[in-house]
């Protein structure tokens, strides 16, 4: 499985976010982003739950 581009990928949007977010909804994007790595979640509806969250 070769998922680091995608992980660091994500992980760069995580880091964007946490300058305009709250802690809370950063903690909350980084459990989205782990269950996205184990579920392979499609990225646009990753995208849409970050939105949500």
């Amino acid at each position: 499985m070769h998922l680091d581009y995608l992980d660091e990928d994500l992980h760069a949007q995580i880091m964007t976010l946490s300058d305009s977010y709250s802690d809370r909804n950063v903690f909350l994007s980084i459990i989205i982003l782990w269950f996205y790595s184990i579920t392979f979640v499609p990225k646009t509806l990753f995208v849409a739950l970050l939105e949500i969250a």
